[in-house]
């Protein structure tokens, strides 16, 4: 699978299932495949994060908050 594909499936998803595949990857041997698939399940969540932070900024205060 390609990198957009999976970027997709994750904003699709959601941030859960990008951050339940990399802890599934952590587990794995590292081979390059799996490194690679780590950074992009990585990014993918800190793209979450940052839009969450831009457009929900309500959102990560009550989060804090808790």
């Amino acid at each position: 699978m390609d990198k957009e594909t999976l970027m997709t499936y994750w904003q699709i998803m959601g941030p859960a299932r990008a951050d339940e595949d990399r802890r599934d990857l952590h587990e794995m041997e590292p081979s390059p495949q799996v490194l690679e698939l780590r950074a992009w399940a990585n990014e993918a969540l800190q793209a979450h994060h940052e839009w969450r932070a831009q457009h929900r900024p309500d959102l990560d205060i009550e989060a804090r908050e808790v």
